[in-house]
């Protein structure tokens, strides 16, 4: 974005200093949208955490919004066609940017089907119920009649088996949904703050802010 928003490439850009206002708002607006994505996941209405990123008049107009990340992508490429020219090496700037934007849609999209898809309770009964089928079943096999003593050994290692299978079923459990803002859960805030830091350095700024540290050893 930088390197292709510049006065030499876009001649509505009359200055650099038009230009790297211009590279401001699109990238800020970024990760505005990074973020909407993140609180839009995790069902969180703390809309108020984008405001360092977009215009008071922007922000209360995406409250109106249902999705909040499709309309800030939206608003990425209204801004770019009303920036960029008609000729075709203006236009094949705004291909590259139009391709990158479609991208965004398309991953928005996946992690919002891994949000919204239910397992059936068929799959969570069935899955259930064998693991404690395994799990009373392997004591019964070790433990027959014929045996005239049971050694601590023996009790260690079906203790381990059983509770191996039970800790796998509880982990499949909490894994099938990524964004609940669970411990185990995709960091998506460390993330975000990751990907703001990074581009605010591409805008040469010297304060961006500190990445997300954990919290009692789970990063959020």
């Amino acid at each position: 974005m930088i390197t292709l928003l510049t006065p030499s490439r876009i001649p509505e850009l009359a200055s650099e200093a038009e230009a790297e206002a211009v590279q401001k708002e699109l990238i800020y607006r970024h990760i505005a949208y990074c973020n909407a994505l993140r609180l839009s996941l995790r069902h969180q209405q703390s809309w108020d955490e984008l405001a360092p990123f977009l215009p008071v008049d922007e922000l209360g107009e995406l409250e109106s919004y249902v999705s909040k990340p499709t309309q800030l992508n939206r608003r990425q490429a209204d801004r770019l066609t009303a920036l960029v020219g008609t000729n075709t090496a203006q236009q094949v700037v705004l291909m590259q940017f139009d391709s990158t934007l479609n991208q965004l849609y398309d991953l928005q999209g996946g992690c919002e089907r891994i949000k919204i898809t239910a397992f059936p309770d068929e799959v969570r009964f069935v899955s259930r119920a064998l693991v404690w089928l395994i799990a009373l079943g392997i004591p019964i096999a070790f433990f027959t009649p014929a045996q005239n003593e049971v050694t601590v050994l023996e009790v260690v290692a079906v203790i381990i088996i059983v509770l191996s299978f039970m800790v796998v079923e509880q982990l499949s459990a909490a894994l099938k949904n990524p964004f609940e803002n669970a411990p185990n859960d995709t960091p998506m805030t460390a993330l975000c703050r990751t990907i703001e830091i990074d581009l605010r350095q591409q805008l040469d700024e010297t304060d961006p802010p500190p990445p997300i540290k954990p919290k009692n050893g789970v990063l959020m």
